[in-house]
């Protein structure tokens, strides 16, 4: 799941340094609001289920201090309503977007 390679990404020890050029991190899931007004995860949601283990440890991070990136949760509906187009990362010179459109291609 995306999830599991977020949690490898957090727990890297490059992740406190390089984590200030990140802009915002945007998951499909689902969240209820829990005590304190924290974000807490939605067990039964399907992205976060597959790995329920690095889900918490994501949405945990997230929590835990200040951050410099936005974090977005959206639903499965919300997320299928905005795809991109197969070619809008074509080009791109960002790691990431070079290994979406590898993924991608028929």
């Amino acid at each position: 799941s995306a999830l599991t390679d977020m949690a490898a990404v957090m727990d890297d020890r490059r992740w406190q340094k390089d984590s200030r050029c990140v802009v915002s991190i945007t998951v499909m899931g689902g969240a209820t609001l829990g005590y304190g007004g924290k974000l807490k995860l939605d067990p039964a949601a399907s992205n976060l289920y597959f790995d329920l283990n690095a889900s918490k440890k994501v949405f945990a991070k997230v929590q835990a201090g200040p951050r410099d990136y936005a974090f977005f949760i959206v639903s499965r509906y919300a997320a299928a309503a905005c795809q991109l187009a197969r070619n809008a990362l074509d080009g791109s010179l960002h790691p990431v977007a070079q290994r979406m459109v590898k993924a991608a291609k028929p």
